[in-house]
């Protein structure tokens, strides 16, 4: 997913040659303002995949 929203952000610099072309490219499909909020939905989204990662491993050491 953090991989995701930084290709996201990357094909920003894209958006007019891949409408251009009919290439079918998330910020050609939704427009910059929605795919800068999709890149950072999935940017928290990784976040907080993080964090249940790093309690679910404190949780399982403090059970053992």
């Amino acid at each position: 997913m953090l991989v995701s929203g930084f290709d996201i952000i990357y094909a920003l610099q894209d958006e007019d040659f891949d409408r251009n072309e009919n290439l079918h490219s998330i910020p050609a499909y939704l427009g910059k303002v929605n795919a800068l909020r999709l890149s950072s939905f999935l940017h928290v989204l990784s976040a907080v995949f993080i964090l249940m990662l790093y309690f679910i491993q404190t949780l399982a050491y403090c059970i053992i």
